[in-house]
């Protein structure tokens, strides 16, 4: 019990030499003098400083995880920057079309295909309209979200090359036109003139 109670004193000496990088002349000539005490000392030093080499190599490691971790972040956090400035300018783009053409509505295809009547002789941005086909060089047919057609003249004829999914449109609502159908029979559908894709 004594013998371990010294082999703890001398290595808490060598811990505190080793700690404070100041040598201890008490604590090395008992070391130098006992060999047992000095193999002891030696056996738990290697131990330590091994054991301080792992914490310093975990310690960087956890630096670089750390700053790896703060990088990406600062990457993440400019990348949501520049989407919501991207978004910005987007919208304000968007804004100014509908100002420049004086959008009076935001319609849904569905709606005016119901009653275009509402909104004739406005500007207005046309929701859910999928391009068929054009009918003359200048005016195509569309159709709403329920498939039933509405007709949009003015369109430039290179505009659409072929059948599309559903876009907006800014038209200006005309109310409704007569057509005639395979059959020759005549029936009405809601009618816009182009303004511009949105």
């Amino acid at each position: 019990m004594r013998r371990q109670h010294e082999i703890d004193e001398a290595i808490r000496l060598r811990r505190e030499e080793i700690e404070t990088g100041r040598s201890n002349r008490k604590a090395e000539e008992l070391r130098r003098n006992d060999p047992e005490l000095k193999r002891a000392v030696d056996s738990w030093e290697t131990a330590y400083r091994q054991e301080l080499a792992e914490k310093k190599v975990r310690e960087a490691q956890e630096g670089r995880e750390a700053l790896e971790r703060a990088k990406a972040g600062e990457q993440r956090r400019q990348v949501e920057e520049a989407r919501k400035r991207e978004e910005a300018r987007a919208e304000q783009e968007r804004q100014a079309v509908l100002k420049k053409y004086n959008v009076q509505a935001s319609v849904r295809s569905v709606e005016f295909y119901t009653n275009p009547f509402r909104y004739q002789g406005q500007a207005i941005l046309l929701h859910y309209i999928r391009f068929d086909r054009m009918l003359e060089s200048n005016v195509g047919v569309f159709h709403d979200m329920m498939d039933r057609e509405i007709l949009i003249s003015g369109l430039p004829n290179d505009l659409f090359t072929g059948p599309t999914g559903f876009m907006s449109m800014i038209v200006r609502a005309m109310g409704k036109e007569s057509v005639t159908n395979l059959f020759g029979a005549a029936y009405q559908i809601p009618c816009a003139q182009y303004l511009a894709l949105y």
